[in-house]
């Protein structure tokens, strides 16, 4: 007994090792410039470093939870909860606000963090059902996706996928264990790791969970009244992950679910963006890995880069062809076909964007993170029952490794100027106007990271679309009304600045 649990501890600390390894040489470029570059593309990660700061902001001036503030969009200000997404991304920057002054190295190693959390999740799922060398492989493919490899460039709340996996191994130990209370609490952290991570992803859970649900119902019918007899036995089981599952996320996100219960949440536009299919089967240039070497010709953009992968695609025809047909292979073939379809935007996602929760996601292509879940689960279950020879099982995982070694690794300037900050800090204004007042997506979120070099409320502050009210916009809007007023009695052969103006255009609100 005791030499078996010596063996599991010293096997666990091997996989904890191999797991901090493939983190730090994916996140490799990013490590000699923690304090003085920013992970990212310069775009969205502004804003979130910024509202990461601003959380801390918080606490340390009125404690939690986190609430309205006017010190972003002053006057009018914003409600935090409102205005942001990845309440995981946040807490673990108020983690590390704890033992680190410095914004730029909370955010960097956040983001590290946030793909070590990625990895391991998807570890501790794919053992539910597989050996450790497949589950690793495994790890790397859907914990080091070719997807959310590339959210690191700007859509940090988009990173962490890990608990679609496991909450679908949640639900399985559950069936398979007679409903163990571990299990339940699994499934709680579960829902909860979704929804801290971005609220997208459990309405991208919803919305995949019907096509599951009809696969299970055609090909393994006993599993699903299983399950469902299951959980009405153990109704208080589930009440108590429902339970802690609200416990955990409404202190951070429940802002956002009271303006939904009072019809007050703000949705996208009322248009949905279809990624090119060939963004599928080759990489987008945004794509921060070598495969992007040699790119497809489409538009180099984030929410093109869902390649599934050379090495990845060649194991899932094998495992069309080789595995046997037995109900579980029908289960994942049919439901991973039909995320296909909805992750290309195809019909019948133009009916079901009418609806909830399809409404909600105007990017289709994100159902990649179920779509993919499916196809790493095929090519494992390939590997453990075709594959006898570990360095084969090796030799894959190598190549699919490979893959995912970084190349074209997005760093930004952190746009912290010693001159314009002393100034700033020199005048006894209650808040900063930067002129242009933008306070949309892309220059906005510039002044996002200059309110944290500030250390000042600032007028602007780009904040996430479900977020921006009109309250919030007071004060721009009147200035971009004055400005459309003035531009029409400007001299002829007048230009308007087109980049966000500095030193000497910033003002301070008395």
């Amino acid at each position: 007994m005791m030499e078996n649990s010596a063996a599991h501890a010293s096997s666990s600390a091997v996989t904890i090792v191999a797991l901090t390894l493939l983190t730090l040489i994916y996140t490799l470029p990013a490590l000699p410039h923690l304090t003085t570059a920013v992970i990212g593309d310069g775009g969205d990660n502004y804003q979130f470093i910024g509202i990461q700061y601003l959380a801390q902001h918080l606490i340390a001036t009125g404690g939690f939870p986190l609430r309205k503030t006017d010190y972003w969009r002053y006057p009018g200000g914003i409600d935090f909860q409102s205005a942001a997404d990845s309440m995981l991304f946040i807490t673990i920057g108020l983690v590390l606000y704890v033992f680190f002054a410095d914004p730029i190295l909370v955010f960097n190693l956040s983001v590290i963090l946030l793909v070590f959390l990625n990895l391991a999740g998807s570890y501790f799922a794919f053992r539910t059902w597989f050996g450790r060398g497949p589950a690793l492989v495994g790890s790397i493919m859907y914990g080091l996706s070719f997807y959310s490899l590339s959210r690191l460039g700007g859509h940090i709340n988009l990173v962490v996928t890990a608990g679609f996996p496991l909450f679908f191994c949640a639900l399985y130990r559950i069936v398979r264990d007679d409903g163990r209370a571990r299990d339940f609490v699994l499934l709680a952290l579960s829902m909860s790791l979704l929804a801290l991570s971005s609220l997208q992803y459990p309405l991208i859970l919803s919305g995949a969970l019907p096509f599951v649900v009809l696969a299970l119902f055609v090909f393994k019918r006993d599993f699903l009244q299983r399950m469902f007899r299951l959980l009405a036995r153990r109704q208080a089981l589930l009440l108590l992950a429902a339970g802690l599952t609200l416990a955990i996320v409404l202190p951070l996100e429940g802002r956002k679910f009271t303006q939904f219960l009072r019809g007050e949440t703000i949705l996208p536009a009322n248009e949905f963006i279809a990624v090119p299919p060939v963004n599928f089967v080759m990489p987008n240039a945004y794509v921060p890995t070598v495969v992007a070497a040699v790119p497809n010709a489409t538009r180099d953009w984030i929410e093109y880069a869902v390649f599934i992968g050379y090495f990845e695609m060649l194991a899932l025809v094998a495992a069309v062809i080789l595995l046997p047909r037995t109900s579980t292979t029908w289960v994942l073939l049919s439901s991973t076909a039909v995320l296909g379809v909805l992750a290309l935007g195809l019909w019948p996602y133009g009916l079901l964007f009418k609806t909830l929760p399809y409404r909600g996601i105007i990017e289709p292509g994100r159902f990649n993170v179920v779509l993919y879940l499916g196809i790493t689960l095929l090519v494992l279950l390939l590997l453990q029952q075709r594959v006898r020879d570990w360095r084969v099982l090796l030799a894959f995982g190598l190549l699919v490794a490979a893959e995912r070694l970084p190349m074209n690794f997005r760093m930004s300037p952190t746009l912290k100027e010693a001159d314009l900050v002393a100034a700033v800090q020199s005048k006894p204004s209650s808040a900063v106007l930067d002129l242009p007042a933008y306070s949309s997506w892309w220059y906005g979120q510039r002044y996002d990271m200059y309110s944290l070099h500030y250390e000042r409320p600032i007028v602007m502050g780009y904040i996430h679309w479900s977020g921006d009210h009109s309250e919030s916009r007071m004060l721009t809007t009147n200035l971009e009304n004055s400005s459309a007023i003035s531009s029409r009695v400007r001299p002829s052969g007048h230009t308007p600045p087109k980049m966000p103006l500095r030193f000497e255009e910033t003002f301070w609100i008395r």
